[in-house]
Formats: structure tokens, C-alpha cells, sequence
């Protein structure tokens, strides 16, 4: 049997590039302390549903009309786990975040790539990160 888990991952950045990332470290079950906006797929969403319908949730603002699909990944693991991600991205620099409701994290700040790469991070984190080195030219 192939275990299939599809996610979207958002990330907010500002006009710095920095990037909206929230302290997990209360709730982390491994030892990640620092994470992105990254959602599992109920069995009926699509990437994009689950992205809108998850920020909603945890940061009580509509983006449906904001995001931008940059990139997408499947990783086949031998246990026959099969994992897609597609990675959006969406510009806070005009969002009021005191607006911002965040709703389930310890604390949230806007942070530069080179140090959110310094943090606790796992390697989607990373990975994230590399490609929007790429994506915005830096």
C-alpha cells in the first residue's frame, strides 16, 4: 500500500525579503523550534484550498487573491510514502500586521533568510529558503 500526503507551504515575506516565520518550540515534536506556514491537504482540497483555508484559520485573513505558486516537489521514500508539496508565495509589505491574528504559535517575527537559515530549523525550512534565494535573485 502507497501512503499518499500532499502539503502546501506559504511564505510571507516583507519589501526586505524577510520572511514571516513562527516559534514552535512549545509544541514542536522533534526538535525544530522556528517553521513556516505549511499545511497537510484534507482528502477533498486542492494545494490551493488547503492554502487559503489554512490561513484563514490560523491567521484570520483572506489571501485568495495574493498568493503566487512558485514551486512543487514529490519525494518517492522506499516505506512507500509518496509526498507532494507545492510552495506559494505571498507579499505582506502592504498588509497591516497588527492586523494579523495569529492563532496557534508561541510568537511570530519577520526574519532575513540568513538568519532564519541559522535557527532550528528542519530541512524543508532549508529548502524553502533555497529556493527563494533563486526566486528572488539574491
Amino acid at each position: 500500500m502507497i501512503y499518499n500526503k500532499n502539503f502546501s507551504i506559504l511564505i510571507i515575506y516583507n519589501e526586505n525579503f524577510e520572511i514571516f516565520a513562527h516559534n514552535r518550540k512549545s509544541i514542536s515534536k522533534v526538535w525544530e523550534e522556528w517553521w513556516l506556514f505549511w499545511w497537510s491537504l484534507e482528502t477533498w482540497e486542492s494545494f490551493e484550498e488547503a492554502l487559503i483555508r489554512e490561513t484563514k484559520e490560523e491567521l484570520d485573513i483572506d489571501i485568495t487573491w495574493k498568493y503566487k505558486y512558485i514551486w512543487n516537489t514529490i519525494f518517492e521514500l522506499e516505506w512507500h510514502w509518496v509526498q507532494k508539496t507545492n510552495i506559494y508565495v505571498v507579499n505582506f509589505s502592504n498588509i497591516d500586521m497588527s492586523q494579523i491574528n495569529v492563532l496557534e504559535w508561541d510568537f511570530w517575527e519577520f526574519i532575513s533568510l540568513e538568519n532564519l537559515s541559522k535557527k532550528k530549523v528542519t530541512f524543508w525550512v532549508h529548502i524553502c529558503l533555497d529556493i527563494l534565494k533563486t526566486y528572488f535573485k539574491l
